[in-house]
């Protein structure tokens, strides 16, 4: 059955037979804040020809890049413009899609964190978008000033699961060249795992899985003894991307 929800969601589209279809009485608001049309849509969502945005998410595909996107809703055409700590983005060698609903920036660098909006715009209004903050945390094996909480190159973690203890849900930990085999953490049993992401993080690398190793280790005496070190645990909604696996 066609319902006309948007991108995997339960945003309703300006064609979805759910508008107008639910009982003539509906209160209060909608689930992202809009009031109910009369008669209402059925479910949770309403549709307006005003814009709307829901609030954007950061999305990393592959190493070094990331992207943030949001969905408009109402009258189509729209017209777009991202915004990063108040200033207007336009597009150049590192920022792609500064006037769609997906803004990509490439090379991330610590310059990049702060505070990213997108306004959209019809021939009935305008919306702007609820703040969507990047945090970064960044590694660097061969940091010689790393200091908590990690947020630039001059200030890297040396070992990768220094940065994911400091880091907060949402945030993006980017991890430059080298072979990473020292540190680690203990989950569950007794083994200690180079690299633990018990929290909904994303794990990059800068340069891709030719460039950065997680390295493991076996116990000496025993092989996989309590002297081994497994090479990485995951937990729900972490991510990891652009490394070799190894050991």
């Amino acid at each position: 059955m066609f319902t006309g929800f948007l991108n995997r969601t339960v945003v309703i589209s300006s064609n979805s037979p759910c508008r107008n279809a639910g009982a003539s009485i509906a209160t209060g608001n909608d689930f992202d804040g809009q009031t109910w049309n009369s008669p209402p849509a059925i479910g949770c969502d309403e549709w307006k020809p005003e814009p709307w945005l829901t609030t954007a998410k950061v999305n990393v595909e592959t190493w070094g890049r990331v992207r943030l996107s949001a969905i408009a809703i109402g009258q189509t055409p729209f017209t777009y413009q991202w915004v990063k700590d108040g200033a207007l983005l336009s597009d150049n060698g590192k920022i792609s899609g500064a006037n769609s609903q997906s803004l990509t920036v490439n090379t991330i660098s610590p310059s990049d964190a702060g505070e990213y909006q997108l306004i959209a715009s019809n021939s009935l209004g305008v919306a702007t978008g609820q703040v969507t903050r990047l945090t970064m945390r960044f590694v660097d094996q061969v940091g010689t000033a790393p200091s908590p909480p990690y947020t630039n190159w001059i200030t890297a973690a040396t070992n990768i699961q220094d940065a994911v203890d400091s880091a907060g849900i949402g945030d993006v930990i980017v991890v430059n060249n080298g072979i990473y085999g020292r540190g680690g953490k203990v989950m569950a049993g007794d083994l200690t795992n180079r690299v633990v992401l018990n929290k909904p993080v994303t794990l990059m690398s800068a340069n891709g899985p030719t460039a950065t190793i997680i390295q493991g280790d076996w116990d000496l005496g025993a092989t996989n003894g309590l002297g081994s070190v497994r090479s990485v645990w995951m937990g729900d909604n972490s991510s990891l991307i652009g490394f070799t696996i190894r050991g």
